[in-house]
C-alpha cells in the first residue's frame, strides 16, 4: 500500500519538476537575451558578438552535459543528476530578480491606449502571418512530424 502511494506521488512531482525546470530554462534564455538587447542598445557594434557568444555558450554547456551525462548518472543516480541539470536555470531564475531596472510607468491614458493599440496591431499581424499557406502549411508538416512515434520509440 505505501509503494502504491509513493508511486502515486511520483508522477504528479515529477510533471510539477519537469514544468518547473522548463520555465527556468526558458525565463533564463529570456534573461539573457534581455540583458544582449540592452548592452547592444548601448553599443551596436557588440550586438553579432555577445549573440554569438550566448549561442556558443549554450553550445559548449549541450557538449559538456552531452559527454559527462553518461558516467555522471553511472556515479551519483538520475535524481541527483536531474537536481544538477536543474540547479544552474533556478540560480539563474532567481538572481536575475536582482537585476536593477527602471520601473516604466504609464501616467497617462492616452500612452496606455497607444500601447493597446500597438499591441492589437502586433497580434493581428502574427496572425496574418500565421494563416499564410508558406508558414502554417511547414508548422504543421513539423507538427505532425515530431509528434508521431519514430521507429526508435519502440526500443
Amino acid at each position: 500500500s505505501s509503494s502504491s502511494s509513493s508511486s502515486s506521488l511520483e508522477i504528479p512531482f515529477t510533471i510539477a519538476s519537469l514544468i518547473l525546470g522548463s520555465a527556468c530554462v526558458a525565463f533564463s534564455d529570456v534573461v539573457a537575451d534581455g540583458i544582449v538587447v540592452e548592452k547592444s542598445r548601448d553599443d551596436p557594434i557588440i550586438a553579432a558578438g555577445l549573440q554569438s557568444l550566448c549561442w556558443q555558450s549554450r553550445s559548449v554547456g549541450g557538449l559538456i552535459s552531452a559527454y559527462f551525462s553518461g558516467s555522471l548518472l553511472e556515479q551519483i543516480g538520475p535524481r541527483d543528476v536531474f537536481g544538477l541539470t536543474a540547479l544552474l536555470p533556478f540560480m539563474v531564475a532567481v538572481i536575475s530578480n536582482l537585476i536593477d531596472e527602471p520601473r516604466v510607468v504609464v501616467d497617462d491614458e492616452s500612452e496606455s491606449k497607444q500601447v493597446l493599440e500597438t499591441i492589437k496591431e502586433q497580434v493581428q499581424g502574427l496572425w496574418d502571418a500565421v494563416r499564410l499557406p508558406t508558414v502554417w502549411k511547414p508548422a504543421l508538416f513539423l507538427f505532425l512530424w515530431q509528434s508521431t512515434p519514430t521507429s526508435e520509440g519502440a526500443f
